[in-house]
């Protein structure tokens, strides 16, 4: 019988590996990574294009050509696809980042066929329906003027058009000229070029039919891409460092957006994964320095973090927080300090200790099924990696001393070379 008036023992993490994947190239040359489990009867697929705003020409037609495609095919329009996927029971997402366009499909395995039926439609027969695309433009209008009334939004827009310029697609926002000025032609071309003419990474989990190979055949039988396989360029965008401040004022505001960081390297640079460690016990989780001291101590904010953002094509670090106006700049001050106590001091043993208990159950997390774990898959090969620098992760983790992480603050934590951004006013 258990004894509950005893604490569990806590075990240290030894050793995490993921699960082999299954992998085929589909007769249009796209790859598939498939994480079987039969556990349930239900599946996860995603199909995924070098289409993000990195391949735009022309701003905004990357995200406006991701969320037209669900708005109607050669087939069906806009409300008869909804209707069909909810009598399927199933979930699509179409989604944008900085590199990728993404489809996801969710749902039971009995309706595998019919619903990506539907996501071969979305994918490669939308029509962008003219009245559609007039009415995402209106409401893309009024979400820009709600956004600029928010410090957080100016905060970050501005620290991003600092950090890489405001033409460079990892910096700008959109305007209303930019908003304008999308046609319909535009998404057209955009399709027809960097989705038709990409073979994608397709990532599989779960229970799928015996026949799932030949209904993925079936479905990209009539496509074509100019590309063998898919293309990931891993080059670095170029970049000046960028260090100095920036004040955003807004009128009558109640609350200072705070925006600090820097770039640092692509995701393949040998620091990458101690770093993560190091912006983890600045501000990445709810015990952190950060944390603990701007919010817990002296309560200047809700909530405070910072992350280390990557993308393809290089990371920044990223440190966010809002706070009233009276607590600007003590909060700064705390900051500062806490950055400065990181590059002067070693990490406390027992502090270090929390840190990677708390990163290796957050990796134990990514891979807590096969829906997670084909996530975390993802990651890595959109990055060009592999389970071995997975691996190669967990170990930094488990074997990191708090004087490689007084090396990492001394190398990347330097006040001078961080751009401070505040939205609001003082």
């Amino acid at each position: 019988m258990i004894d509950r008036s005893r604490k569990p023992e806590i075990k240290k993490v030894s050793r995490i590996k993921l699960l082999p994947l299954e992998e085929a190239q589909l007769n249009n040359a796209s790859l598939l990574h498939f994480l079987p489990d039969t556990l349930y009867d239900v599946f996860q697929i995603e199909w995924v294009f070098p289409a993000g705003k990195w391949f735009e020409s022309k701003k905004g037609v990357a995200g406006f050509t991701a969320r037209m495609m669900r708005e109607g095919s050669k087939k069906h329009n806009a409300l008869q696809l909804a209707t069909m996927i909810d009598e399927l029971g199933a979930e699509i997402d179409i989604s944008i980042s900085s590199d990728y366009l993404s489809i996801k499909a969710m749902g039971i395995t009995r309706q595998f066929d019919p619903i990506l039926n539907i996501v071969a439609e979305m994918l490669y027969e939308p029509v962008f329906p003219e009245d559609e695309l007039q009415l995402k433009k209106k409401i893309s209008l009024q979400q820009l003027l709600v956004n600029r009334e928010k410090v957080e939004y100016l905060a970050s827009r501005k620290f991003m058009e600092t950090l890489y310029g405001n033409t460079h697609p990892y910096g700008y926002k959109l305007d209303e000229q930019d908003i304008e000025a999308i046609q319909r032609d535009d998404l057209l071309s955009f399709h027809r070029q960097k989705v038709l003419a990409s073979p994608a990474w397709i990532f599989l989990s779960g229970k799928a039919p015996e026949n799932y190979l030949q209904t993925l055949e079936s479905m990209l039988s009539g496509i074509n891409p100019e590309h063998k396989t898919p293309v990931i360029d891993l080059r670095e965008t170029e970049h000046l460092e960028k260090g100095g401040k920036a004040f955003v004022p807004k009128k009558e505001a109640q609350q200072n957006a705070i925006r600090m960081g820097r770039h640092l390297f692509a995701p393949s640079h040998p620091d990458s994964d101690r770093m993560k460690i190091l912006i983890t016990i600045l501000g990445g989780y709810f015990g952190s320095r950060l944390m603990s001291k701007i919010r817990e101590e002296k309560g200047y904010t809700y909530g405070i973090y910072s992350s280390m953002q990557s993308h393809v094509h290089g990371s920044f670090l990223y440190l966010a927080t809002e706070v009233g106006r009276q607590y600007l700049e003590p909060a700064l001050k705390d900051i500062y300090h806490e950055i400065e106590v990181l590059r002067s001091e070693a990490v406390p043993a027992d502090e270090l200790n929390l840190v990677q208990n708390y990163m290796l159950g957050s990796a134990l997390n990514a891979i807590d099924g096969p829906h997670k774990a084909i996530g975390l898959y993802k990651n890595l090969i959109l990055r060009g990696k592999g389970p071995q620098d997975f691996e190669k992760y967990i170990h930094t983790v488990q074997n990191i001393s708090a004087a490689e992480l007084l090396t990492m603050a001394e190398k990347y934590l330097d006040p001078s070379r961080l751009l401070e951004v505040i939205a609001g006013e003082k």
